[in-house]
């Protein structure tokens, strides 16, 4: 232990300047921690998102509501289809949905739609023959207001393409 106070003493520049180095390294390791635990909180809020209405919402009932779909049908000779994936006024989450064929590839994500806001037009990531695709997968993932992720729900669907 003489030796290393020796050294200290000896090269007090040198001491002071690791100090430093590894406060430094200390605190961009901590910085970093903090930025990947925020990261779903900059899902922004979807381009398409309509308020649905304007009524204020009693929050001590705290549990989510997620409408049912069955059934979705699009057209198979438009770019933009109609849908009515709505978040209702009650909820405390935002959603984020994604629409998978049987197969389980993705055709379609939305950004967040805050509590009170529906979409009713989407563009689906690439255009679906005629045809029944039946057990396809709609998936509403839930975040709370400061972006933590909270839970997803799965359903199945029926998209019927015209």
């Amino acid at each position: 232990m003489d030796k290393i106070s020796c050294f200290f003493k000896k090269h007090k520049k040198l001491s002071i300047f690791f100090s430093f180095v590894l406060i430094l390294l200390l605190g961009y390791k901590l910085g970093s921690i903090n930025r990947k635990s925020h990261h779903h909180s900059k899902i922004p809020i979807d381009e398409n998102a309509v308020s649905i209405s304007p009524s204020p919402v009693d929050l001590k009932d705290q549990k989510i509501k997620i409408p049912a779909v069955e059934k979705i049908y699009f057209d198979s000779s438009k770019d933009i289809q109609d849908v009515s994936f709505v978040n209702p006024p009650e909820n405390i989450c935002s959603f984020v949905i994604t629409l998978k064929l049987p197969n389980k590839e993705v055709i379609y994500q939305s950004a967040q739609i805050p509590p009170n806001m529906a979409i009713y037009k989407i563009t689906l990531d690439k255009r679906l023959e005629k045809g029944k695709y039946k057990d396809s997968i709609i998936t509403y993932h839930c975040y709370a207001p400061d972006g933590t992720k909270m839970n997803s729900a799965e359903f199945l669907v029926d998209i019927v393409v015209r």
